[in-house]
């Protein structure tokens, strides 16, 4: 269909549904990006977590730093 002949309506729709989905893939990027941030604190929480047992050994034994 020439474009002459397309409604502004359609066109409208056109762009609504481009922009549609270019919001989705964003808001995916977004979410991937929370849930690696949500991973790496969790891990970073987990790392500290065992450094402060492992010190708290060390401190039992006597062994200061």
């Amino acid at each position: 269909m020439l474009k002459i002949f397309q409604s502004p309506d359609t066109k409208l729709r056109r762009e609504n549904e481009r922009l549609k989905l270019e919001n989705a893939r964003f808001l995916d990027v977004v979410l991937r990006v929370r849930k690696e941030n949500m991973r790496l604190r969790d891990q970073l929480r987990d790392t500290r977590n065992q450094l402060a047992a492992a010190e708290r050994e060390r401190n039992r034994r006597g062994q200061f730093a």
